[in-house]
């Protein structure tokens, strides 16, 4: 019997959805170990819970403070998590390390010096900055030294990594998409004509102007007799804001955190729309796939981007949803209003069954396990 490569799944909090299911699809396959190394961030407002899919000894959690704020403060914490990094190396002796963002890309790779090179799988979660100084361009090119195959979860950022050449010629760079595991295709029912429309806003909760201009469309069509209300689940640097509104407008409700594995699905096709406006002033927004992207298309429901992103090409290519100024009350007003006038504008966007599954990880994984494979 061959023995099974060890992956350890690299991130710098406590590990997203995403990271759990992949490291549940390398499992799946008989193939691989999975363990994933988390940096447990102290008192932070945008850790969130999880459920241990896999059985707990396969999660290494590294506890620190959180890392955002001062410089200082962030390279020491980051030569800390290295050091307790490299001791896990030591203990594991991992075949490949599945690093996630060029903060786990970096210190992996510091934690790794001097000893036997590990190769990399490196996950291009998050676009940092557009174009990037020759100082962080050469250290990013380092760090990708042991880079054997990049994925990116959009492929809005693939000029930003050839116009920077973050990685060398012959290292290749597939799509993954952040779609989410093992959602059944249920069928949704939508609202008819005078019944209450629910937007839905989970996850990370950020962006306090684009919230403001949702809350203000949809207390004015509150104001003049209208079903509409808003859900908000999850963390975030505006979800103290947001539960704080739920207190004194009938019309928004904040159910708190949540176990993504044990409460979306059903959070999630509890409402008619969902809201995924981000605030474009970060590089990142301009050019990535949110996840609700993916949820909302394997779900069969619309969602709501902001306009002159690349998310907001995808939702108009494949007429999924709607785009609008991120600042703009009016637009989402216009929107909700003809939405509430003629609820079939929402079932005449193209959710097909087929288009739902290729939103779905399973989707993506036979070059996923190619790459671990290979690696």
């Amino acid at each position: 019997m061959n023995k099974k490569k060890v992956v350890v799944f690299l991130y710098a909090n406590t590990p997203n959805p995403a990271l759990i299911e992949r490291a549940m699809v390398a499992e799946k396959t008989g193939l691989f170990k999975s363990f994933i190394v988390y940096w447990g961030r102290q008192n932070s407002d945008i850790s969130i819970p999880f459920s241990k899919l896999l059985p707990n000894d396969r999660f290494l959690e590294i506890q620190l403070g959180d890392p955002r704020g001062n410089f200082f403060r962030r390279i020491y914490l980051s030569l800390k998590f290295s050091v307790a990094l490299r001791a896990i190396l030591n203990d594991y002796s991992p075949n490949v390390i599945y690093a996630v963002n060029p903060d786990m890309l970096g210190l992996s790779w510091v934690a790794n010096l001097f000893r036997a090179p590990i190769s990399v799988v490196y996950d291009f979660q998050d676009q940092k900055g557009e174009h990037l100084n020759i100082i962080y361009r050469n250290l990013y090119r380092l760090s990708a030294s042991n880079v054997t195959k990049v994925f990116i979860r959009s492929r809005g950022f693939l000029h930003h990594i050839k116009t920077n050449k973050l990685f060398k010629k012959q290292v290749p760079v597939s799509y993954f998409a952040e779609a989410p595991m093992n959602w059944t295709l249920t069928k949704k029912n939508f609202p008819k004509f005078g019944q209450k429309l629910v937007l839905g806003y989970f996850g990370n909760i950020r962006g306090k102007l684009q919230i403001y201009s949702l809350l203000t469309a949809i207390g004015k069509l509150n104001s003049q007799g209208r079903k509409i209300e808003v859900k908000f689940a999850g963390v975030g640097s505006e979800a103290a804001w947001v539960g704080d509104l739920s207190k004194k407008l009938g019309y928004v409700h904040y159910l708190g955190p949540f176990d993504y594995f044990k409460e979306y699905s059903d959070l999630f096709i509890s409402a008619d729309l969902v809201f995924a406006v981000y605030p474009t002033d970060l590089a990142n927004n301009k050019f990535h796939e949110a996840r609700r992207f993916h949820e909302s298309i394997a779900t069969g429901i619309p969602l709501l981007v902001s306009s002159g992103t690349y998310m907001a090409k995808r939702v108009a290519t494949l007429n999924v949803g709607w785009t609008v100024k991120e600042d703009s009350s009016d637009e989402i007003y216009e929107i909700l209003e003809k939405i509430l006038n003629d609820p079939k504008k929402i079932r005449g966007k193209r959710l097909t069954k087929a288009l739902r599954k290729e939103h779905l990880i399973e989707h993506y994984t036979d070059d996923f396990i190619e790459a671990l494979n290979e690696a």
